[in-house]
């Protein structure tokens, strides 16, 4: 009987898979420990308006199917899937090389922007069109396939985490009876205490600034209603104009973001996240896990001026836009990962 039962929120798990076709689901996923999620599947139900005789409608039919959900975490550089995420919401290719040639399993990988088509690791590896997201609603399995990352964000404040959020458009979802064994990494992810924050005028002339948040967000802008005739499923979910934004809650004492914003002058902003924790199987002093964000071309949009409420620290809150360049080599963002995984072919 339905209702009798009951199903626990703490033993669901969420596994990511990287497909070569869109659409199609690719099994043996890398979990990751969530703090909450919502994917589901839904169709438009339509009432067929006929003039039949009554006062009540007597058929009606379902049409369009949408595939949504969210997935909130905290920032783990260790977790593979993880890496997948960003990847698919960055959209690019991937370049991963060892860290240091004395030290092994210390590896370091450069997600870069793109059409989320082309981004094969190399020239032979194969392009990555969505990802699969299994879900495990507390013993009970979905497959969600056609995943893209409609908005990617990732943020810290003082006293707390650094957490990451997918929001997420798919192409088809259905109950399957998979086990899932979720298997999870050791090591403990980033807090506010690993966080640095540096600006300059280029991305090597940095210096380091106090904040007490910031707030990244990536929106892909997916064209999400692409069907065709014959489908209630969407056919493709092409990605179009990328947006970039930061913001960031900072102490006020100088005019220098005032004097920035009226002078529209360009930015370059590092933030780095790092867990503290040395890479599995390296020596003392090595390289550690963590994340780096790379924005090499900001504006600000907020003027930086604080408003007094009180006779509490004055704080501006600070709102950035990361743009590019009319050139192959230049992007508004880039993430670089350390951890103890070889590549994400």
């Amino acid at each position: 009987m339905a209702g009798s039962g009951v199903l626990l929120g703490y033993n669901s798990t969420i596994g990511i898979s990287e497909e070569l076709t869109f659409g199609t689901k690719v099994d043996s996923p890398s979990h990751i420990e969530f703090a909450s999620e919502s994917f589901k599947k839904t169709r438009e139900e339509k009432k067929i308006e006929t003039i039949n005789g009554s006062r009540d409608y007597i058929k009606r039919v379902m049409l369009n199917e949408t595939i949504e959900g969210s997935l909130e975490m905290n920032l783990n550089p260790a977790s593979d899937a993880i890496s997948y995420l960003i990847k698919q919401a960055l959209g690019g290719t991937v370049t991963s090389a060892a860290i240091t040639s004395t030290v092994d399993d210390q590896y370091s990988h450069i997600f870069n922007v793109g059409d989320m088509e082309s981004n094969g690791v190399t020239s032979s590896a194969s392009d990555v069109k969505s990802l699969s997201v299994q879900v495990d609603k507390g013993g009970r399995v979905w497959d969600f396939v056609g995943c893209r990352i409609n908005t990617l964000t990732i943020k810290a404040e003082v006293g707390g985490l650094v957490t990451m959020s997918a929001e997420m458009i798919g192409k088809a979802a259905s109950v399957t009876s998979s086990t899932p064994v979720a298997v999870f990494s050791d090591v403990i992810p980033c807090n506010f205490t690993g966080v640095t924050f540096e600006t300059g005028d280029s991305l090597g002339n940095l210096a380091t600034e106090e904040i007490q948040s910031f707030e990244l967000s990536i929106a892909n802008n997916l064209a999400g209603d692409t069907r065709s005739l014959g489908s209630r499923n969407i056919a493709k979910l092409p990605p179009l104009r990328r947006e970039v934004m930061l913001k960031v809650t900072q102490r006020f004492d100088t005019t220098t973001s005032y004097d920035s914003f009226i002078a529209e002058t360009i930015s370059s902003i590092r933030i780095t996240c790092d867990t503290a924790q040395v890479i599995t199987s390296a020596s003392s002093g090595a390289a550690t896990h963590n994340l780096i964000i790379d924005l090499p071309r900001c504006y600000l949009n907020s003027n930086g001026m604080p408003e007094v409420g009180g006779v509490e620290v004055l704080s501006t809150e600070l709102e950035y836009s990361a743009i590019s360049q009319n050139t192959s080599t230049a992007y508004p963002v880039r993430i670089t990962t350390q951890n103890g995984t070889s590549s994400y072919t």
